[in-house]
């Protein structure tokens, strides 16, 4: 909720709303890369706990089609907001 917050405060004060842009973009990337990567490094600490040999590799045969479905979705949006801009002369919250 702070994003939001931060995002719109953005969007209202930058004339191009490109900070609030930023801000939404980076925040989900942290998000996602903390949400992949915190728990893949509980589970391997607690694999190490176990006393299990080798290196912990998690069942990720379809982590490949989240990181896509992510990446394809933040670039149709990235997308539509350039269009926007270029044909329509809309930012974000509307022409100015």
């Amino acid at each position: 909720l702070p994003d939001t917050f931060a995002s719109k405060a953005a969007a209202i004060n930058d004339p191009t709303a490109d900070a609030s842009i930023t801000n939404i973009t980076g925040s989900n990337s942290v998000n996602v890369f903390l949400g992949l990567g915190l728990p893949w490094t509980m589970a391997a600490i607690y694999w190490a706990s176990l006393g299990c040999t080798g290196l912990y590799v998690p069942g990720a045969d379809t982590l490949w089609v989240n990181v896509l479905v992510f990446v394809l979705c933040a670039g149709v949006c990235l997308g539509v907001l350039t269009w926007r801009r270029k044909f329509c002369g809309g930012e974000l919250g509307g022409p100015k």
